[in-house]
């Protein structure tokens, strides 16, 4: 059952009916409570409908909860693991949109990556275009993985890439049919939400209205300890004196994990339990000085609104963005950094007014071209 945003209809009309809208097909980590990815379909909405409204073209997304999703982004929303209706509904759709965010890689789990393929090989199968969009690839290290991911690229209308490493990868594996053109994340059109809101979910997750803020969106992963990541932020808030704000973006494992090194702290701290959506996130983020994060959108939100960044780099993902923010001076790779010399660097990025922070300029230019995938996508869908 497609489920629907408030005052939406509920079935999307096949393009064979008169009159019918062209309908828009998104396929992603969608409802599976990452505000990172949330954000990702957020800002591809908005850049879509930007060009094309509601009543011009007709957005369905799928989701691991449609429910969630429909009231969140206000748009009917498909049961992603229904493959039944997920089969039918692309061979209703004019077009079928794979991305954004990480989902061609077999680092995390070869499962998704071949989920991610067989959805855009249905499309193919219904002779239906399909637009790789602003997608972070990789890394892809079986070479059965990457026979198939190249197999089926190399049968898609056009592959915009969120990184320059991205589309080296796709040419390693000679994916060489479609246009390859490196853009920016989604993520990176968002706005925050009111300053009302967010003073209301500082106060709530007891915030200190007095005392300069520095953010921390830590994740578990092998690397680094539990250990490493508490010396950080002790050695951070005795250097800077700064009161460390824990924001999870990940419900569940992120708030557990920096609950953790909260317990471990000689230091006064807060986390932010309060459920968010990424609007929400992004302003709580922007009361932030400076933030230390591993998780990318933590990075593009603080990247957006102004904060100092300072990154663990656990995937590539991570590295490519702080180059493409003129940035890697502040990126440390998560396996074996030494504490206390990130704590000094983050320090000394503090103390430097002219540090950390992405230019306006740099930011205008990845703004327009974030919004170039979404040009490129109804491009396609304008063809006959």
């Amino acid at each position: 059952m497609m489920q629907t945003g408030s005052g939406r209809r509920g079935s999307a009309r096949s393009k064979e009916m008169p009159n019918a809208s062209p309908t828009v097909l998104i396929s992603g980590y969608y409802g599976c409570g990452n505000i990172g990815d949330e954000a990702v379909l957020g800002g591809m909405l908005h850049a879509l409908k930007q060009i094309r409204s509601d009543s011009e073209v007709q957005y369905i997304v799928l989701s691991q909860n449609p429910p969630e999703t429909a009231n969140m982004h206000h748009v009917p929303s498909l049961h992603r693991m229904r493959f039944g209706d997920v089969y039918h509904m692309i061979n209703r759709c004019n077009l079928l949109i794979s991305g954004g965010g990480s989902l061609l890689q077999d680092t995390t789990s070869l499962h998704s990556l071949v989920y991610y393929l067989f959805v855009i090989y249905l499309a193919i199968k219904c002779k239906k275009p399909a637009v790789i969009y602003a997608q972070g690839i990789g890394p892809i290290r079986r070479p059965l993985a990457r026979y198939v991911t190249q197999w089926v690229l190399n049968k898609t209308r056009f592959i915009t890439v969120r990184d320059e490493e991205s589309r080296r990868l796709l040419k390693t594996i000679k994916v060489s049919i479609p246009p390859i053109t490196v853009t920016s994340d989604p993520a990176f059109l968002l706005e925050p939400a009111d300053t009302g809101k967010v003073g209301a979910i500082l106060l709530e997750n007891r915030v200190p209205k007095d005392k300069k803020l520095m953010g921390f969106a830590l994740r578990p992963w092998k690397y680094p300890s539990l250990e490493h990541l508490t010396a950080m932020v002790e050695e951070i808030s005795k250097l800077t004196e700064y009161h460390p704000v824990f924001l999870p973006m990940h419900s569940g494992s992120d708030i557990f994990f920096s609950s953790m090194i909260r317990e471990k702290l000689n230091c006064p701290s807060s986390i932010i339990r309060s459920k968010m959506n990424y609007e929400e996130a992004l302003g709580v983020i922007s009361s932030f000085t400076a933030i230390a994060a591993m998780r990318l959108h933590a990075l593009i939100f603080g990247a957006s609104t102004g904060s100092k960044l300072f990154s663990l780099s656990y995937d590539p993902k991570v590295e490519s963005l702080m180059k493409s923010l003129d940035l890697d001076a502040y990126c440390e790779d998560v396996q074996g950094f030494d504490p206390v010399n990130a704590a000094k660097k983050v320090a000394k990025m503090i103390e430097d007014p002219n540090a950390g922070r992405v230019t306006q300029e740099k930011m205008a230019l990845i703004r327009e071209s974030a919004i170039e995938n979404a040009k490129i996508a109804l491009a396609i869908l304008d063809e006959k």
